[in-house]
């Protein structure tokens, strides 16, 4: 197998990608890697990103990079 590793802007590896055809091999080898788990959102988590979306698009709503929001985080750790 030959993952491509994908890492953040930081170089820590967040992601990887497995070809398809490796992917459908591994599924085959190991079927409970088909189990899933679906949860279902809560409706006040709906109305709360519908409502910020809202605001966003009248312009009271401030957005940030993922990445500036992740570093401000470790920053207050």
């Amino acid at each position: 197998m030959k993952p491509h590793y994908i890492p953040d802007n930081h170089g820590i590896t967040t992601r990887i990608f497995i070809p398809i055809q490796e992917w459908n091999s591994l599924k085959a080898e190991h079927t409970e890697i088909e189990r899933q788990r679906t949860y279902e959102i809560p409706q006040w988590h709906k109305d709360l990103v519908l409502e910020r979306m809202e605001a966003f698009k009248r312009g009271t709503e401030e957005l940030i990079d993922f990445e500036e929001a992740m570093d401000e985080i470790e920053k207050n750790l």
